[in-house]
């Protein structure tokens, strides 16, 4: 429907700084309920790259920083990756772009 926004119930706004990352990120967010989060950053065509988290968080805001790296602990190539912060409530994403 034309002027409706979907309100997800499980997080607040994710924020990024600085996008594009050129070494670091800061990830933001506010988790409303205790429960399990976990945290990927995908490239552009779905693959896996890194698993930032993945265990509980209590309510409320959390942040953590990404280095670039990938699983392997290597840095990623530029380009546009996709964050994706999911809960047993819904899932995220944000685009990311990296460039060094």
């Amino acid at each position: 429907f034309v002027g409706i926004e979907e309100v997800n119930n499980f997080l607040s706004a994710i924020t990024i700084t600085p996008n594009p990352i050129t070494q670091y990120a800061l990830i933001s967010f506010s988790v409303f309920n205790k429960g399990d989060v976990t945290i990927n950053i995908y490239d552009i065509v779905g693959r896996l790259v890194k698993t930032l988290f993945h265990f509980q968080f209590d309510m409320g805001f959390h942040s953590l920083t990404w280095d670039v790296s990938d699983n392997k602990n290597k840095t990623v190539e530029n380009g546009i990756y996709l964050l994706s912060i999911s809960t047993e409530n819904g899932t995220e994403t944000k685009m990311i772009e990296v460039v060094r």
